[in-house]
């Protein structure tokens, strides 16, 4: 592995984008989220022009919409729009036969919460020493937890190659490449097809679902390029 500025910008970047991702997916939206999400328009906009992948190009193509309409309405409007968009979170999240937005949901041989999975998460988290640090109730294995902890594994990552701690950098890569194998691509795909079924998600859930699972999955060949040495 190269420890050089490039991985550090990189990992920076990854940083940001999984924690904005994880924002995102946490709660009902508010104004902050997105003026956050037209922040990173640019970025991801220039992502979907250069990686052929078909779920950043749909999600990003569809979030540019979302974020237009969303621009191009005045105040009274923009009111009316947030509140529609707090609905639709609240039909898809936090209805139990809605999008279930928790690992063991998916994995579970009966589909059920408190699973493995959210044993095994709960386990890595401590043994890491993260915490989301917000008053939330919900399952270790909730979607925006799991995204958090690749935002705090990737600082990690670059602060310990700052400081030239090499195979601390190189133990939190390898977490990263086993977390995103055994957990993420594990049920991400399944997550958003699941919001594809509601009418509630076309706006802005199901594009958002698609670009994240896009981003991880070419994250994931990223990460695995990284050479151990």
């Amino acid at each position: 592995m190269q420890l050089n500025d490039k991985i550090i910008s990189l990992m920076q970047g990854r940083e940001v984008t999984y924690a904005a991702m994880s924002e995102l997916f946490l709660s009902l939206i508010e104004i902050k989220q997105i003026k956050m999400l037209e922040d990173l328009m640019p970025i991801y906009e220039e992502m979907a022009e250069n990686i052929d992948n078909k779920h950043i190009k749909y999600g990003v193509s569809h979030l540019s919409e979302f974020i237009k309409e969303y621009k191009n309405s005045d105040n009274t409007l923009r009111k009316n729009l947030l509140k529609d968009y707090s609905r639709e979170y609240s039909r898809l999240f936090c209805l139990g036969n809605a999008a279930a937005i928790s690992e063991s949901v998916y994995v579970s041989p009966l589909h059920l919460t408190m699973q493995e999975s959210e044993l095994e998460v709960s386990k890595l988290y401590k043994k890491c020493n993260f915490d989301m640090k917000h008053n939330a109730n919900e399952p270790q294995d909730h979607l925006s937890y799991e995204l958090m902890f690749m935002s705090y594994l990737s600082k990690g990552t670059y602060q310990n190659i700052e400081k030239g701690n090499k195979k601390q950098a190189e133990s939190l890569i390898n977490l990263q490449k086993s977390f995103i194998k055994d957990h993420l691509l594990n049920w991400i795909d399944m997550f958003s097809s699941t919001i594809k079924k509601y009418k509630e998600g076309d706006r802005l859930y199901y594009p958002l679902s698609c670009l994240l699972l896009g981003y991880i999955e070419e994250d994931s060949a990223f990460i695995e390029t990284l050479e151990k040495n």
